[in-house]
């Protein structure tokens, strides 16, 4: 069953891939329940105002008493579960979860479901591998509303390494300082949406990336939906707003190539 924005079989994908699974059962923690964590439960109402597309977010630094005071219990989350990143390498995700929780009835074709699923399926397969932290880290940059429906799970579970958080509707960081952790890394990025918030955030991530290391893992990101497109998947991967500057194609690569470069090739095949 699905609502009318949001994708609620994401609770059992991500209790399938998740080393913490989310408990059903407590009070009124409902199946439907746009808020998977119970950490932040109490803010459901709140979450669902904002992850509805229908309406329009004009506070994107959570000033509001409500934003700032959510703000407040998702830092404080943050720092009770953030891990560095010692590895040379880092996979970089804006936004992940962003389509499934919002924009689940904007598919103007049955190719867009089927990419949605792929996108989603890639996605989790990464979550799910384990990958050896000596050799890489993952970073997910995102904002107030979906950390606190979704992605504080996957920093409660190990699945990722770090979150930052965004400015709302964008893939602006909040503070560009926590960017520092990425610093002469290798750099890969995913998310969404490219040629929006996913190619903000590249602009900032870019400059934190060791010279002439950074890439886009196709398999992982998507455009938005509302898009004139038929299809969710990117023929050209922008860094920063306008389409004015571009990955080279050398630099867009699968997940299956992205194992492999950080030398991790045997611990799945994602085809």
């Amino acid at each position: 069953m699905q609502s009318a924005f949001y994708d609620v079989n994401l609770r059992t994908r991500l209790n399938a891939s998740n080393n913490n699974p989310i408990n059903n059962n407590d009070g009124d923690f409902g199946i439907e329940n746009i808020v998977l964590n119970q950490q932040f439960s109490k803010w459901e109402d709140l979450v669902v105002h904002n992850l509805n597309p229908k309406n329009d977010i004009n506070d994107r630094t959570y000033s509001s008493v409500d934003d700032s005071a959510l703000l407040k219990e998702a830092k404080d989350h943050i720092r009770a579960y953030n891990k560095p990143v010692e590895a040379e390498n880092a996979i970089v995700l804006t936004h992940p979860l962003y389509l499934h929780l919002s924009h689940m009835n904007m598919f103007k074709t049955d190719l867009m479901r089927t990419q949605a699923d792929d996108y989603l399926n890639k996605l989790l397969l990464l979550f799910e591998i384990n990958l050896p932290r000596e050799k890489t880290g993952i970073v997910v940059l995102d904002s107030l509303h979906y950390y606190a429906a979704a992605t504080s799970l996957l920093l409660e579970s190990g699945a990722i390494d770090h979150v930052i958080i965004t400015e709302a509707q964008s893939g602006e960081p909040l503070d560009e300082r926590d960017l520092k952790l990425l610093s002469g890394k290798r750099i890969f990025v995913g998310g969404g949406y490219n040629g929006r918030c996913l190619s903000i955030s590249n602009e900032y991530v870019g400059r934190k990336a060791r010279a002439h290391d950074f890439w886009a893992i196709h398999d992982l990101i998507i455009n938005n939906p509302s898009d004139r497109s038929k299809s969710i998947r990117p023929s050209i991967f922008s860094i920063g707003s306008g389409w004015v500057d571009n990955f080279s194609p050398f630099n867009v690569i699968s997940l299956e190539k992205t194992l492999k470069m950080i030398g991790c090739e045997g611990y799945a095949n994602p085809n």
